[in-house]
């Protein structure tokens, strides 16, 4: 029995593992091992990892410490994997706490007994620091624990470099335990998970786990009656491939462990930390080995993805076993960071991300959706204000934040057709490069070719750069696939039909059917130029003057061109008597639009400009008859004469044309409703659309990986 520093009595029956860590420094590895003889705890465990050494002069020094244990590997794992590989071994054993201690150490003979009996006073203590000091001289303190500046992203340790004095004899509070020695509760493993190997080879990989811990609710103490002699140099200067180590361990410590709104100042700071105490001074010296070692651990900071943290084996499977090879085997959930638009009006896109994120896609990986509304209504689409471009930085911002801090096995973004929201959109496809995501491009639009050709070099330029990079373009169907065929290979583009929900419709036709032999033509579409509202008010006239039993319901809101549009309507209904025949009814929701879907008999949409219109799924899956022009997708949505007929654009004549003979046939039209909820039913489901973009997803991170990995970068650099 031994008494606290509060004077209570401690059982010292508590076993201890200790991990020493060894690489090409046997001497080193040694001399910690004669100076763990001496301690006087009773119940420790002692494990040697040999960290794949180059030399066999470890072996040497095994056969002069008998009761110590020795890991070899194969490999140098870095620090945080060495370390991990001890501790897949000594928790096995199930020890009450377990001691990192760096090879290059030498200890006091009580110093386990203090760390000890200093944890077992508080059951929230989850560390303990003992004090370290430097061996020459060995009354320079080394570290007394570290501190931490979470809004910047900083951390010190307070003293280090001072000789040693009162001020540093009594226990305190800090925030991180020194990866050069620290005892931890072995507990704490069960609940925050090893320590994160994305540190590799070493740095903060012991800043990292302490934040974790304190996260987790545990205090870190430091116990200046245990005494421990770190073996460094405290000469300056530091190697280029240090340098490139720790740049690198700063950006990930910033990208794991910032918070939101602590960002802009956590990236100012450490980037001015990092050009003040790397960059600068190797400029000075004109070491343009470290200089570049230092953008390159930066580079490499930024791309690299998180690896997952692994977590302590189970306690009666034994190391290796066929179980446990199985189980790690096992592939991780994916992450997919969505961006795209649930609103605040209605509108295709938003439709497309609704029935997407309600489908099964989003049980089969982890989404993440960041919804970007910078229209308030149909009319605002084209205009420019100074909120757009503050709600643009504060997406970016967002999507920087969730790239740096998670680990994410794909980017899909929509890029617009237009030069502006091409540039708007294509910002967040460069964050996907720059994380080292690949990006999927979920194409709404068309003619992309088009704008590429009217562009000048520059973007030209920029259009390629971005383009080629894409790891898989979606488009919404066989005959769209034109739009990325300048800029990617043909296996880079792939296609999926769109999809809605199938049991939206309550009613059948049958109970809805016009008993008068009234035929009911329905517009369902933004009161548009380019939608085709101005062709449909000139082929009204040529309708109706064949056959007066038809009537036209014209159901949407008004655009951005609502000026022309509505004297277009004003003048329509002036000239002629036709207010009873054509009812403009506004834009319907909800049960409103079931029903207008429903009571009608014919579904037009005389589009000059689409891709693939969710309107006309929703004209399909009501059993409708469809009149369409053929532009995008539309010729492979409506088969011409199966379940609707497809007209030429812009031309009143020919779709008059095409109305009139549904209206002289009904039973075409009972066969083209039946045709055309049968093709809604096997090719435009929600369910389907889901499994075809799984399909996709998956091929997608089978070819790239799901991202960019730290040793990729490595070799590539």
């Amino acid at each position: 029995m031994v008494s606290s520093p509060c004077g209570r009595k401690i059982k010292l029956d508590k076993a201890v593992a200790i991990l020493i860590l060894n690489h090409n420094q046997a001497e080193y590895t040694r001399d910690c091992l004669a100076s763990l003889q001496q301690i006087d705890y009773p119940s420790s465990r002692i494990l040697v990892v040999d960290n794949g050494s180059a030399d066999d002069s470890l072996r040497q020094v095994a056969q002069a410490f008998p009761r110590v244990e020795f890991l070899w590997l194969k490999e140098n794992l870095g620090v945080a994997g060495g370390r991990n590989a001890g501790l897949r071994e000594v928790l096995r054993g199930d020890p009450e706490h377990v001691l990192f201690l760096d090879n290059d150490t030498l200890v006091a003979p009580n110093f386990l007994t203090r760390l000890v009996s200093r944890m077992d006073t508080d059951p929230s203590i989850g560390a303990v620091q003992p004090k370290i000091y430097f061996a020459d001289p060995p009354s320079r303190v080394c570290s007394v624990g570290g501190r931490l500046y979470p809004r910047i992203s900083h951390y010190q340790h307070p003293g280090s470099g001072q000789f040693d004095s009162p001020k540093f004899h009594g226990s305190a509070v800090i925030d991180i335990v020194s990866g050069c020695a620290g005892l931890m509760r072995a507990k704490v493993f069960d609940e925050i998970g090893l320590l994160d190997e994305s540190y590799s080879p070493y740095c903060h990989e012991d800043v990292d786990w302490s934040v974790r811990v304190k996260r987790a609710g545990y205090r870190l103490v430091v116990e200046p009656a245990a005494k421990v002699w770190h073996r460094i140099s405290t000469q300056p200067g530091v190697s280029a491939e240090k340098l490139r180590y720790l740049a690198k361990g700063h950006v990930l410590f910033l990208r794991f462990h910032t918070r939101f709104y602590d960002l802009p100042a956590s990236l100012l700071w450490v980037s001015v930390h990092i050009g003040r105490r790397y960059l600068f001074p190797a400029v000075v010296r004109r070491d343009w080995k470290s200089v570049a070692a230092v953008f390159a651990g930066i580079w490499v900071g930024v791309r690299q993805k998180p690896r997952p943290i692994e977590w302590p084996p189970t306690k009666d499977r034994p190391v290796g076993s066929e179980e446990e090879s199985e189980a790690s085997s096992l592939p991780p959930e994916k992450r997919i960071f969505l961006v795209g638009v649930l609103g605040p009006f209605d509108s295709g896109p938003t439709r497309v991300y609704e029935t997407l994120l309600r489908s099964h896609f989003v049980d089969r990986f982890q989404v993440r959706f960041l919804d970007l509304r910078f229209a308030r209504n149909v009319a605002d689409f084209e205009r420019v204000r100074p909120q757009k471009f503050l709600r643009l930085f504060w997406y970016l911002l967002q999507t920087t934040y969730w790239l740096a801090k998670e680990r994410y096995d794909a980017l899909c973004i929509h890029l617009s057709t237009n030069r502006n929201a091409f540039l708007k959109d294509s910002l967040f496809a460069w964050l996907g490069f720059i994380f080292g995501v690949p990006v999927v491009v979920l194409e709404h639009g068309t003619n992309i070719p088009t704008l590429f050709q009217k562009s000048g070099r520059i973007m030209q330029w920029f259009m390629n750069a971005t383009l080629r990079r894409v790891a898989r373009c979606i488009v919404l169907a066989e005959c769209l696939k034109f739009n990325f065929e300048p800029f990617l290979p043909p296996e880079r583009i792939v296609s999926a039909y769109l999809g809605i929900d199938s049991d939206a419709i309550a009613l059948t036709r049958s109970e809805v059917t016009d008993s008068s032999g009234q035929v009911t033509v329905l517009y369902l579409s933004t009161l548009l130029e380019s939608k085709g509202i101005l062709v449909l008010l000139n082929a009204v006239p040529k309708i109706l003057s064949k056959y007066n039993n038809v009537r036209f319901v014209v159901a949407g809101g008004w655009g951005w061109d609502s000026t022309k549009i509505k004297a277009a309507v004003g003048q329509f209904l002036g000239k002629g008597n036709y207010a009873d025949a054509v009812s403009f009814i506004g834009p319907l929701r909800g049960k409103e639009k079931l029903r207008a879907l429903q009571t009608a008999d014919v579904f037009v949409h005389p589009t000059l400009v689409d891709t693939a219109p969710l309107v006309l799924l929703e004209a399909m899956r009501a059993g409708l008859p469809i009149v369409a022009t053929d532009v995008g997708a539309i010729p492979e949505m409506v088969v011409d004469g199966v379940n609707g007929f497809i007209c030429g654009k812009g031309n009143p004549e020919g779709l008059a044309e095409k109305i009139i003979h549904l209206v002289e046939r009904p039973i075409l039209r009972q066969e083209m409703s039946q045709k055309s909820r049968q093709r809604f039913e096997s090719l435009f489901t929600a369910e389907t659309f889901a499994g075809r973009l799984i399909e996709i997803f998956e091929s997608t991170f089978a070819e790239t990986g799901g991202g960019v990995t730290a040793e990729a970068i490595e070799t590539h650099l």
